[in-house]
């Protein structure tokens, strides 16, 4: 079984899946075939145990055994206390945020509990990620600051026009993610606030996005940097089981191609469809592969997934830049140069000319240098700069 997750499962870890997230008749094959395999809940030690939880939701279905009930009872409780402490400490960040008229709106795992009713415990969460709107998206991270909340890493100046979210956390063990695009790239996220609708985490009514949406950021983010197969998977194959009935799809694909996300869209629902059943329409993907994407949407799509990685950053950062343009002409520096620098958070090209002349150095002389190793040295900012640089 892989050790790393990756944006799609092994053949082992798909009927892990298909056990924990499948009616009878398809669970409890694959569950017999994945016990077949001499596998044992217990020594679990790749991303598959992230399905633990789910596997006890469904273990009737499943047919699980005595035995392995124990396990999976325990896992689920360990989630769902976790998740209850983790999301009690970000709860009043949410709370400050309305309090003062910032509309915040819970994206991904942490909009997943709140509308999975009583299953706290059916996905463990890592962080909460909350959406405001750009244009506050400095006046939140005040009020969150004020809240308790500190950023994990300290925001550089032009971080709200090249990224699309700052890490924060509190000393009550609460980590927040304050998103200001809910795609990771620019664009025009006025419909997820307008769509909006009431849910209810741990008592407490909080805004998660409409059914369609919020579907359709799980596939999107599953599918993105650093994919993570088991999550995604079994995130959005709760949410078709919770929210199915109601899913417009018109509107999934309008917002895919309005987003400019219509790739990974394809790809992940696509997936659903034909390794798990799920009920996606097949007039649905034919619309999200018509017209064409852009070839280098492709090739920043391909490139977030490859097992490699080669080419990622770059592939990632060209369609951004792209992006970045059409949304923000005005910030955007008109060369990808200049682009990257803002990236990594340097003054000029000229910096960044000579951190790509240290790494190459460094890496001539075989000696491994982090980026910000690199930056200090290239910069004379930073630990690790050398006397009299910059």
């Amino acid at each position: 079984m892989a050790a790393e997750d990756g944006a799609f499962p092994t053949l082992v870890q798909l009927d892990l899946l298909r056990a924990a997230l499948l009616p009878a008749e398809h669970a409890g094959p694959a569950w017999r075939r994945w016990r077949a395999a001499g596998l044992a809940l217990e020594r679990l030690d790749d991303p598959s145990r992230r399905m633990l939880s789910q596997m006890w939701a469904n273990r009737r279905a499943a047919g699980v055994e005595a035995e392995d009930e124990v396990l999976l009872r325990g896992a689920y409780q360990e989630v769902w206390a976790h998740n209850a402490f983790a999301m009690a400490a970000v709860v009043p960040g949410v709370r400050a945020l309305e309090a003062v008229g910032i509309p915040a709106v819970l994206l991904k795992g942490a909009a997943l509990l709140a509308v999975a009713g009583d299953r706290m415990g059916v996905r463990r969460l890592a962080d909460a990620d909350v959406l405001v709107p750009e244009a506050r998206a400095g006046d939140a991270l005040e009020v969150l600051r004020r809240a308790g909340f500190t950023p994990v890493l300290p925001p550089v100046p032009e971080v709200r026009r090249t990224r699309h979210a700052w890490g924060l956390s509190n000393r009550r063990g609460g980590d927040l993610d304050l998103h200001w695009w809910a795609y990771k790239t620019p664009g025009d996220d006025a419909e997820v606030f307008a769509q909006a609708r009431s849910a209810s985490l741990l008592g407490e009514p909080v805004q998660v996005p409409a059914p369609a949406e919020l579907l359709l950021l799980t596939v999107v983010h599953g599918l993105g940097p650093h994919p993570a197969a088991m999550r995604w998977i079994g995130d959005a194959m709760l949410l078709l089981q919770l929210e199915g009935a109601v899913l417009d799809w018109d509107a999934l694909v309008r917002r895919a191609r309005a987003r400019e996300v219509t790739v990974a869209a394809v790809a992940g629902l696509g997936f659903l469809a034909r390794e798990l059943h799920a009920p996606v329409p097949a007039e649905a993907l034919r619309a999200l592969g018509s017209p064409p994407s852009r070839r280098r949407s492709r090739w920043a799509h391909h490139a977030a997934i490859s097992p490699s990685g080669r080419g990622a950053f770059y592939a990632m950062e060209l369609e951004s830049h792209r992006r970045r343009r059409r949304h923000d002409p005005a910030g955007t520096p008109w060369d990808f140069p200049g682009h990257l620098a803002q990236v990594v958070g340097l003054p000029n090209r000229r910096a960044l000319a000579r951190l790509a002349l240290a790494r190459a150095l460094r890496s001539r002389g075989r000696r491994a240098v982090t980026w910000e190793q690199a930056v200090a040295e290239a910069t004379g900012v930073g630990p690790g700069a050398p006397p009299g640089a910059g």
